[in-house]
């Protein structure tokens, strides 16, 4: 009994010890973390911003708002002068943008200590981020950063906050597994665009809540090293999701699955950033992604004018691939297609079913045009036609887009949507004619070109899924929703997606078994399925 007490007391010391040293570690982890602040001075005293009607100016730098309710932004010069120049003209929608932020976090992380655990864990995660940011970028960020308060100090400096809101996008994927990135996009040309010219539409599916996206901008940058380019995004981020330079090339990133990083490198909208101010073909392109680093596994879609193709450059924190183009077509969603990278996840999953619904429609509306091209993407159909209902991640419209584009990279002209998400006017763009416009204070869009909006489901689905998501919501926000008219109503208005089934057997389960089996039975069945055994890659 003696030698027993023994060994537990030096297996407690041994533990002890341990758990000693792993705090011991994270404090110095915490507290030794470096950002790599730029050592430059910051003088704002001359900065005035001059406004006239819907325009504001600084230094020829341009911030305005269309008649659609897009921000539309016009930056030039070095680094720290286009951070300023932002934090000066959009000031008042980036602090507005990081109360969103910081509010919706708490939405989904109510618990103070959490929040305080989560923060402790970002800290020494992103310890060694700015070592990741090329200084040119980092400099931005510091003058983007002295548009933000310090009521966030919790979070970090501006600076800090400003640096690791770059790598939010793959945090978020990193953590929820792409719950909140599931996005689809193709390029397609040859005999499969009308006029032969390629042709690039993607939804960028990442959901941070409807406050989030309310406030989207489209930045041209014309920038004092590289080459000028356009940007889809949202305040205070310089980063690239959605672009095109002025030399044709395109840029879109997919979320992908993959394992999880021991620390922060590149943000992944960081490389893309790069490689729209610096390449001018494909391979120009490859290249600066295989001398970047990233954190999270990414699919990159890549289109060139010049090379009149597309590729998807994949990115994991252990590889990288490049997937060729077959057929004059090219599609990518949540899942890698390399055989180097591609996981044995099997082939069931929402990417691998949006996948073949986009390929059977490219094929079915082949040659496409710019028209059928947004119509693709803001379809609500499954594979095969299938109503499998409205808000569905099987579905290439989730009705969650942040926003929604179409490029023609020869042209250079794109299309960009307008709320309610992809179903709104499609707003056209021509890169050259922004550029080389000094005049902002009437609209610089070629609205002659816009796409009409999608009326059809603006009057008939929309209402049903606010009212869908409404009632979910209520059901998930309590306990004690005991009136079965909220399930009816689900079923009623929503009766093809497969979730509306789950949410009953969730609220039968307990006091009416049989009903709570019969629901998920009927969950499991109208499950979307595709066939995807030969065509889809894995």
């Amino acid at each position: 009994m003696s030698k027993l007490k023994t060994a537990v007391k030096i297996s407690a010391g041994i533990v002890a010890v341990l758990v000693a040293a792993i705090f011991g570690i994270s404090i110095f982890l915490y507290k030794s973390a470096d950002m790599a602040r730029p050592d430059v001075s910051i003088d704002t005293t001359d900065l005035e911003v001059t406004q006239t009607q819907n325009l504001r100016t600084l230094n020829g730098n341009k911030l305005r708002r269309n008649q659609n309710g897009i921000w539309e932004m016009y930056l030039h010069g070095n680094a720290l002068e286009r951070g300023l120049a932002n934090a000066q003209l959009a000031g008042d929608i980036i602090r507005e943008q990081e109360d969103c932020f910081i509010r919706q976090i708490k939405r989904y992380i109510p618990s103070e200590s959490y929040l305080k655990f989560l923060h402790v864990f970002l800290v020494i995660f992103n310890r060694d981020l700015g070592q990741h940011v090329p200084e040119e970028y980092r400099r931005e960020i510091l003058g983007l950063s002295t548009a933000n308060t310090t009521e966030y100090q919790f979070w970090g400096t501006p600076y800090e906050r400003q640096l690791n809101y770059h790598a939010a996008h793959d945090i978020g994927h990193m953590m929820q597994d792409y719950m909140l990135v599931g996005c689809s996009s193709f390029a397609a040309w040859g005999d499969n665009v009308a006029d032969s010219s390629i042709i690039v539409a993607r939804n960028f599916d990442f959901y941070f809540g409807e406050e989030f996206s309310k406030n989207k901008l489209i930045m041209f940058v014309e920038p004092e090293k590289g080459i000028p380019f356009a940007s889809i995004t949202w305040p205070g981020m310089i980063g690239v999701v959605s672009g095109m330079n002025t030399k044709g090339i395109t840029a879109t990133i997919n979320a992908s699955k993959g394992s999880l990083p021991m620390s922060a490198k590149t943000p992944i909208s960081i490389l893309v950033r790069r490689i729209l101010q610096y390449a001018s073909d494909i391979g120009e392109a490859i290249e600066i992604a295989r001398n970047t680093q990233t954190f999270v596994s990414e699919s990159i879609l890549i289109s060139s004018a010049t090379d009149r193709t597309a590729v998807i450059i994949e990115k994991s924190p252990g590889g990288m691939a490049v997937v060729e183009a077959e057929n004059n077509k090219i599609i990518c969603t949540n899942h890698f297609q390399s055989s180097e990278l591609a996981r044995n996840d099997g082939k069931q999953t929402d990417s691998h079913y949006r996948y073949e619904t986009l390929r059977q429609n490219i094929e079915k509306n082949a040659p496409l045009d710019e028209k059928k091209s947004v119509e693709i993407m803001r379809s609500t159909l499954g594979y095969n036609g299938e109503n499998i209902g409205i808000g569905n991640e099987y579905s290439i419209n989730q009705s969650i887009a942040h926003h929604t584009v179409l490029f023609k990279p020869q042209t250079l002209e794109m299309w960009v949507s307008t709320s309610p998400w992809q179903s709104g006017q499609f707003v056209c763009y021509s890169l050259d004619s922004v550029f080389a416009d000094n005049n902002w204070e009437d609209e610089i869009a070629s609205h002659s070109f816009d796409i009409e909006p999608d009326s059809a489901f603006i009057a008939n689905d929309l209402p049903k899924l606010l009212s869908y998501r409404n009632i979910v919501g209520k059901l998930n926000a309590s306990d004690n929703v005991s009136d079965s008219i909220w399930v009816d109503t689900l079923l009623s208005i929503n009766p093809h997606n497969f979730h509306v089934y789950r949410a009953a057997s969730q609220f039968w389960a307990g006091f009416d078994d049989a009903k709570a089996r019969f629901f998920d039975k009927e969950y499991e069945r109208r499950k979307p399925k595709a066939d995807v055994n030969r065509q889809c890659p894995q």
